[in-house]
């Protein structure tokens, strides 16, 4: 009998487990994929945004969905997309150990992908958005606006990439 709980009980925390690192997952999307998906799901052209591309950045695109500031960057490889990501989680938790940033927050970090969203005020500003982490790319969708358009712009924007929401 009591094996019989030891087994059953494992069971249902591996499942647990993997449930939690499923939905934490981000997709990766390559640059046709982003594009594409801007294309069908926002109404964006490539000629609609910056060239971003620079050093370190294989490919980058920016542009504004309303009031959503959207940025994508394909780096030189997944070792410096890890590097700046983790360089912007240690930005974000000097920001809440100076007490700069006040609201929700939720992130994941493990070794292929991670994502930071943010619902709250960086020095008496909005910040509502998220940081999305694949492989060699990173996708940032955020808002500086306190209305609810705008926090509908950035909804609309990870719901077309299926990403966690603030």
């Amino acid at each position: 009998m009591k094996a019989r709980k030891t087994l059953i009980t494992g069971v249902l925390l591996g499942a647990m487990a993997l449930s939690f690192t499923s939905c934490a997952k981000v997709e990766y999307y390559d640059e046709d994929d982003f594009l594409d998906i801007c294309e069908d799901e926002l109404d964006v052209e490539e000629d609609d945004m910056l060239d971003m591309g620079g050093r370190n950045v294989e490919t980058g695109y920016y542009f504004e969905y309303g009031d959503a500031y959207v940025a994508y960057f394909q780096y030189d490889s997944k070792k410096t997309a890890k590097k700046e990501f983790e360089e912007i989680l240690d930005d974000f938790e000097d920001m809440k150990d100076d007490h700069d940033f006040k609201g929700s927050s939720a992130f994941v970090n493990v070794s292929d992908h991670g994502y930071l969203v943010m619902n709250g005020d960086v020095d008496d500003e909005v910040y509502y958005g998220g940081y999305y982490w694949n492989d060699d790319m990173i996708i940032m969708v955020f808002t500086d606006e306190d209305d609810k358009d705008a926090f509908k712009d950035v909804k609309e924007v990870i719901d077309a990439f299926g990403y966690k929401k603030p």
